[in-house]
């Protein structure tokens, strides 16, 4: 049998393999997916959240400022879900155009001149 006090029986501590718990700044969720949308939708809107936004995070973090860096994370939630709806009625306004031009080009006469069509 191994000595629980031989040198090496001890140095391997229990929880070995696990990431320790995060000390230092609490966790903010900062809607990284909600950027990532805005990037895909409507990328000069995705520029403003992160020049004004996304980075504000981290520095109000490191100041301290808990409720400063849940808001400006908040913020960035707000930007992708604006550049979403934009994006997804920017492109329901092309499809509905690509289809008006595509029937009213597809009905197979041209009228010309005067002519009754």
């Amino acid at each position: 049998m191994s000595d629980p006090a031989a040198p090496g029986a001890g140095d391997r501590p229990p929880d070995y393999g696990q990431y320790p718990p995060p000390y230092g700044r609490p966790q903010i969720d900062r809607h990284v997916g909600w950027f990532v949308v805005s990037w895909l939708f409507l990328w000069p809107r995705a520029l403003y959240s992160l020049l004004s936004a996304f980075l504000n995070i981290d520095r109000a973090l490191a100041v301290g400022d808990i409720a400063g860096a849940q808001y400006q994370a908040e913020r960035v939630r707000k930007h992708g879900i604006i550049a979403l709806t934009v994006g997804v009625a920017w492109l329901v306004i092309v499809f509905a155009l690509f289809v008006a031009v595509g029937t009213s080009a597809g009905s197979g006469h041209v009228c010309v001149g005067t002519s009754n069509c």
